[in-house]
């Protein structure tokens, strides 16, 4: 046999039940006698500053997102908080400007020097000239020179194209073996002596000396070059010097005009 209970609850019960309850806050149950403690705000303001308690995690950025929080740290601590974030921003905008006009100069001062590198000599190199002489198109040598900037090299161009200049109008003859010194005495007594015999120094000192000649230098010192290839040009050479340097053959200790090729 099996029996089955039922508990039935009657009106009359619950009625009781609610009574009793009624009145009382079950929410205190069991939290009389409790202190609530709040901890004081130099102790929560170390937690804070703890990376240990950092839960926030940032997207990784790289080698540059690690300068940029270690600069703004050590700016922070210099300058506090609010100044530290300001100068952060403006350092890192004044860095990348620079980079930026460094690039810019860094392209404009290899431009010329690509362009040497590109540029042909006409027909032969440039460490040949003192065996071409007297074929060599100057001209165009000293107009590429100074599209280079090579301001040196433009004045040496046109000491060598002073003396093609008087050789082929018979004031000297021209030849590898021969000296610049020997080439002044031959003009010494000429018109165009002093011209060339301070050509010849400002060459010597510059082509010799490796000095560094600007475009305002380059204009006041191709002078005499220029004064020697016109008149060598316009003027016959007088018989006597002409016909002395005709007879002369010899050499000298001195460097040559084809030296400096």
């Amino acid at each position: 046999m099996c029996l089955t209970m039922h508990a039935v609850v009657t009106p009359a019960a619950d009625a009781q039940t609610q009574s009793l309850t009624s009145g009382v806050d079950t929410t205190q149950v069991g939290t009389s006698g409790l202190e609530v403690r709040i901890p004081p705000d130099e102790r929560l303001d170390a937690y804070r500053s703890d990376d240990t308690y950092d839960y926030v995690r940032e997207s990784p950025d790289g080698e540059g997102g690690f300068l940029r929080r270690a600069l703004s740290r050590f700016l922070d601590a210099l300058f506090g908080t609010e100044w530290g974030v300001q100068l952060t921003e403006y350092v890192i905008y004044a860095a990348i400007f620079l980079l930026v006009a460094y690039g810019i100069l860094a392209l404009i001062r290899m431009e010329p020097s690509a362009s040497r590198r590109r540029r042909p000599t006409s027909n032969y190199q440039r460490d040949e000239l003192e065996e071409r002489v007297q074929e060599a198109d100057f001209d165009t040598l000293i107009e590429h020179a100074l599209d280079d900037q090579d301001y040196r090299s433009a004045l040496r161009l046109l000491y060598l194209r002073a003396l093609q200049i008087l050789d082929q109008n018979d004031w000297i003859q021209w030849a590898p073996e021969r000296t610049n010194a020997h080439y002044e005495r031959r003009l010494r007594r000429t018109m165009i002596g002093g011209a060339f015999r301070e050509a010849t120094h400002i060459f010597d000192v510059v082509w010799y000396g490796d000095v560094h000649v600007e475009e305002a230098d380059f204009r006041a010192l191709r002078r005499p070059f220029d004064t020697v290839t016109e008149h060598a040009r316009e003027n016959a050479p007088e018989s006597n010097s002409h016909a002395d340097m005709h007879s002369s053959s010899g050499t000298d200790s001195s460097r040559t005009g084809g030296d400096a090729a």
